[in-house]
């Protein structure tokens, strides 16, 4: 029985950690900077606080997760600096993969970002 117990477990654990494949998007959101302290030290993160409903059901539709809260990555992430606090629409790939420092659910691949 102890040796069915590990093949089992991890038999589910890979079940329940599967991700999605990258979607393309377009979203409208607010962009909000975040700093978290860890053990390593500082991480700063930029996440779209997302509002609008229909942006929120494009990101549920990916997976499971809370479609308000997404981070951001971009291939130079002091750019997000200057859209902080302010509303945009962005477009790129996203994923729903957890990302526990940040407490979100969906990551989105930035190919544009632009002001509303």
């Amino acid at each position: 029985m102890k040796h069915l117990l590990l093949p089992l477990t991890l038999f589910l654990s890979s079940c329940a950690t599967t991700s999605s494949p990258p979607q393309d998007i377009e979203l409208t959101g607010r962009v909000l900077g975040s700093y978290v302290s860890a053990s390593s030290g500082m991480s700063k993160g930029h996440i779209l606080h997302v509002s609008d409903s229909s942006s929120t059901q494009k990101v549920s539709s990916v997976g499971n997760g809370n479609p308000q809260k997404i981070l951001l990555v971009h291939k130079t992430p002091e750019t997000l600096d200057n859209f902080s606090g302010k509303n945009v629409t962005v477009t790129g790939k996203i994923h729903s993969e957890h990302i526990d420092i940040f407490h979100t659910d969906f990551v989105i691949r930035i190919n544009n970002i632009s002001e509303q």
